[in-house]
């Protein structure tokens, strides 16, 4: 959240849809809705919002949300007016014109441009979902014709199951996901208590009903199941491994694999699969403290505090040298998050202590 609402741009498209800013606007118009809000917004801000937010010249980065009329008018750009006939909230529709996920819309949950969540609802179980018309361009569905159906793939624990999206015949044409009924039989077993709740008209709040995931892929979405917003990885907890199971199963088939002569080992490459079986792992991790590192960095200025040699390189995103921040005792160990505890390292350093013979360094 920013320090003016949503944004200040973003509020007075909020304020333009729902009337309390009549078009076209001002300057002065601007400032009386802020001055109604008790916000402190400096005039060089308010004319660099409104200047910017509707310049063609300026960043194509910066969203055009305004139009110049000239003489100190604006308007809102197309897109930006008159979104507000929908059943959606006016905000969550600005959330998915300037794509800020998540996007709420119905039971659905947008989590980013390629992964989104369903709600479970009793439709679901039966034969699959509405798809909200503000939501139509994250399936890709946006330009489809009335009458016109989009067949699709569903994929979950390894098995295919058939979908399409329907555009109705309708006037104002609804969009609807149907699943076959082998995926509503994996639902309705998955979630039996929650299904025959649903089928008694029991009413379940929404963070506790069953969640469905799609992942869009090139040609298929990957499902993945969930019992609760609030026990997210219940039900696929099984289908994971902890990361560093993951890294020592690897490490074992690498020893394994040095011990066949080049014969054999070529042997394997040759039927093995060009393309890798995608996993999912578990980590934990700790979260560390940003003043220890920037300190640690800042007394290591630019050399690595082992080998005494300068950074390999220099950080695209800041232009200040490459330096790994390590913990002397690992706070997998229970070790301290602390600048004495912690020491500046050059990658080599980093992952020779990692992964080679010397696996603890004592620095002074």
């Amino acid at each position: 959240m920013s320090k003016y609402g949503k944004g200040l741009n973003r509020e007075i498209v909020y304020a333009v849809n729902t009337g309390i800013i009549k078009e076209p606007f001002s300057v002065s118009d601007i400032k009386k809705f802020i001055k109604d809000r008790n916000w402190d917004v400096p005039q060089s801000y308010l004319n660099a919002c409104l200047a910017n937010g509707s310049s063609k010249s300026h960043s194509l980065t910066y969203k055009k949300y305004f139009e110049s009329l000239g003489e100190g008018e604006y308007k809102l750009a197309p897109k930006y007016r008159k979104i507000n006939k929908s059943n959606t909230p006016l905000k969550e529709q600005i959330n998915i014109i300037d794509k800020e996920y998540p996007i709420y819309v119905n039971s659905w949950k947008i989590i980013s441009t390629n992964t989104a969540l369903k709600y479970l609802d009793k439709s679901a179980f039966i034969q699959g979902s509405g798809i909200p018309k503000v939501i139509r361009n994250f399936f890709e569905i946006e330009n489809m014709s009335k009458g016109k159906k989009k067949y699709i793939e569903l994929r979950y624990k390894k098995k295919i199951y058939n979908g399409y999206f329907h555009m109705s015949n309708e006037e104002n044409s609804r969009t609807r996901l149907f699943w076959d009924k082998n995926f509503c039989i994996v639902l309705r077993n998955t979630f039996r208590e929650y299904y025959e709740e649903v089928l008694s008209n029991g009413l379940t709040p929404k963070e506790q009903k069953p969640q469905l995931q799609l992942k869009k892929n090139k040609d298929y979405y990957d499902v993945s199941l969930f019992s609760s917003t609030s026990n997210f990885y219940n039900l696929e907890k099984s289908m994971y491994i902890s990361f560093e199971d993951y890294n020592m199963n690897l490490e074992k088939s690498i020893k394994n694999s040095k011990k066949l002569d080049k014969v054999a080992r070529r042997e394997r490459l040759k039927k093995s699969k060009k393309k890798p079986e995608s996993i999912k792992t578990i980590t934990t991790t700790y979260k560390r403290n940003a003043d220890v590192i920037v300190e640690v960095l800042g007394r290591a200025n630019g050399f690595c505090e082992r080998c005494k040699k300068s950074a390999p390189f220099i950080r695209a995103s800041d232009g200040t040298p490459y330096l790994e921040v390590h913990h002397i005792v690992p706070l997998s160990e229970n070790g301290d998050d602390t600048v004495e505890n912690a020491i500046a390292l050059c990658p080599n350093c980093h992952r020779e202590l990692h992964f080679g013979k010397q696996k603890r360094l004592v620095y002074k």
